[in-house]
């Protein structure tokens, strides 16, 4: 049986198991919308929102869940030329599901792709950049995901 690409796979699940770290901060516009909303302690910084490949193959939804520390993902949209039978299946399905915070700032998990899981981290490059790696075994790969954003600039 032949493997998909690592790099292929992936690019469109790129919301692997999650571990951030915020580097810079928000701009005042951004830490007014999100202190109340702070609930993980990182003023104002926050993986939750939509967030897309930097490739613009796939968006996914990031969310607190379980106890509100966890992080889920869904996959939420891929761009219609790259859609086939074996990764429409994940559409709108968590890729990721209740992803530890191991410190802080941090959050680790594991994706299952294809029958195959990953495990991975994201850091917070900045509000509106995470950069994230996944491994197989010892095959990883590093990816930017960027935050979507509505016309006017608020966040999706």
């Amino acid at each position: 049986m032949k493997l998909p690409n690592a790099k292929s796979v992936l690019s469109v699940f790129i919301a692997l198991a999650l571990s951030v770290t915020p580097y810079g901060a928000p701009t005042a516009q951004e830490t007014v919308a999100t202190v109340e909303h702070d609930v993980l302690g990182l003023g104002g910084i926050t993986p939750v929102g939509q967030w897309e490949a930097d490739n613009k193959e796939s968006r996914y939804d990031v969310t607190l869940c379980g106890d509100g520390t966890q992080l889920c993902a869904e996959l939420v949209w891929i761009r219609p030329k790259d859609i086939n039978r074996r990764n429409k299946q994940y559409l709108n399905t968590y890729v990721v599901y209740e992803a530890e915070r191991s410190r802080p700032a941090e959050w680790r998990g594991d994706i299952n792709v294809y029958g195959t899981t990953y495990s991975g981290s994201v850091k917070i490059i900045n509000q509106n950049k995470l950069l994230l790696t996944g491994c197989l075994f010892i095959l990883c790969e590093t990816f930017e995901l960027n935050r979507r954003k509505n016309p006017d600039g608020s966040r999706v």
